[in-house]
């Protein structure tokens, strides 16, 4: 099986059972293309440079975080995390392990290891399927996610196992989300060094120590 998308962000959704979803993941292997599965539709998309401009500074800023913060952590990129008992699956832009890190042992294998409990999440445009909806199904604890305009909002898992807005992090709970949010937004404007510079001369304005 060949597949080839534009170096734009572009997407295609599609109708497809298990098997399909599988054998597509494995053609498209370690190619710049997120495949989301959800309950028989299957989409493909090719990330944009905004796209991934956005996801690599918040995530460069909240590894500094956790570094700051002297906390134990674990990163899995866009690891491919998928359940056919749920009959979904997907590759968060970036996810980690933190509190849960002690319980995770590396080379993540689902039948041993927890899933992330927190991912970072990026819509310069709109997935046409529920992403939010497949990482709560997995039970990812907390999503972050940048949004079109470039606003940060976070979201904590609730017991009915849907997501809800919050204004602080439950996992990082000292963290001013809103200044994070500042500086992914520099990060539109300026190289990623230098939102890292800002982000060491105004620390104490971010991890709320």
């Amino acid at each position: 099986m060949t597949i080839s998308l534009e170096p734009l962000e572009n997407r295609f959704v599609m109708t497809a059972d298990w098997d399909t979803y599988e054998k597509i993941l494995e053609a498209v292997g370690d190619r710049p293309v997120k495949v989301t599965y959800d309950n028989g539709r299957l989409e493909l998309m090719s990330p944009s440079y905004d796209h991934e401009k956005g996801k690599t500074a918040l995530g460069a800023l909240l590894e500094s975080i956790l570094v700051h913060l002297d906390l134990e952590f674990d990163a899995g990129g866009s690891t491919t995390f998928k359940e056919k008992a749920l009959q979904r699956g997907l590759e968060p832009d970036e996810c980690y392990w933190i509190a849960n890190a002690s319980e995770f042992e590396g080379a993540w294998n689902s039948e041993r290891d927890p899933y992330p409990d927190l991912a970072i999440e990026v819509e310069v445009s709109r997935s046409v399927l529920d992403r939010m909806g497949i990482l709560a199904a997995l039970g990812v604890r907390e999503v972050w996610r940048l949004d079109r305009d470039g606003s940060l909002l976070c979201y904590q898992l609730g017991p009915d196992q849907t997501y809800q807005k919050s204004e602080t992090s439950a996992i990082l709970p000292t963290v001013r989300l809103a200044e994070v949010e500042k500086l992914v937004k520099l990060g539109q404007e300026q190289k990623l060094s230098t939102v890292l510079r800002e982000f060491r001369r105004t620390i104490l304005d971010v991890v709320g120590e």
